[in-house]
């Protein structure tokens, strides 16, 4: 049986550990990624984040305010790069419309924000501009949930941390299956946003396996 042992010396199967957390995110009001209803891609980037044992923690009410990235770092953090793989990573207008749906217009949330810490800093691969829309909210005081999903601080078949290098790979995976164009609520690719793509995955690849280092 392919059991995983969590902190508290629990033993659980792996396959009830993320049928756990879908359902604790469910009865928040959510949308099960595991099975989600209108966004393909979420089950896509549930089956990736199962299929590489990459644990999940569920924050219905996340400190986005304290704890995402400055904006003004895009173009500088490679963090961010690696993360956002849109060649446009920020837009603010989009910020402030998610803003108004949630804070004044009260617009339920369908899906949190998925992403990765790194020096207790996050890096939404998933729900970037929803993440902002709450540092906005929560700057100016307001009381709302503000749900998040932070996957990968060990790997839940060893109870391992996960190196940051591998962490890297998998936020940029993720990422690219979040902008993957099905018609799902996003906007079509550019030949730019591709371009990206490739480019970064090969670079973070290269920091893991020697050997691409030689290629052309």
């Amino acid at each position: 049986m392919n059991n995983l042992k969590l902190q508290t010396g629990h033993i659980l199967n792996r396959a009830q550990y993320y049928k756990n957390i879908a359902s604790d995110i469910q009865k928040a009001g959510y949308q099960d990624p595991s099975e989600d209803h209108g966004d393909r891609r979420q089950i896509e980037i549930w089956d990736y984040i199962q299929n590489n044992n990459l644990s999940v923690r569920f924050e219905q009410n996340y400190d986005f305010a304290d704890r995402l990235y400055d904006v003004s770092e895009i173009g500088n953090n490679p963090l961010i790069t690696n993360a956002q793989c849109r060649a446009h990573r920020h837009d603010a207008s989009k910020v402030k419309e998610l803003h108004e749906r949630f804070y004044l217009v009260g617009e339920k949330q369908k899906r949190p924000s998925i992403g990765m810490e790194f020096d207790n800093i996050f890096y939404p691969a998933v729900g970037n501009h929803r993440a902002f829309a709450h540092v906005q909210g929560q700057t100016e005081g307001k009381q709302l949930e503000s749900p998040a999903i932070i996957v990968g601080e060990y790997d839940v078949s060893t109870g391992r941390p996960i190196s940051k290098d591998h962490l890297r790979v998998h936020m940029h995976k993720i990422s690219i299956k979040s902008n993957k164009q099905t018609g799902d609520e996003t906007e079509k690719e550019s030949v730019e946003d591709l371009t990206i793509q490739l480019k970064v995955a090969y670079e973070l690849e290269k920091e893991i396996n020697e050997e691409l280092s030689s290629f052309d």
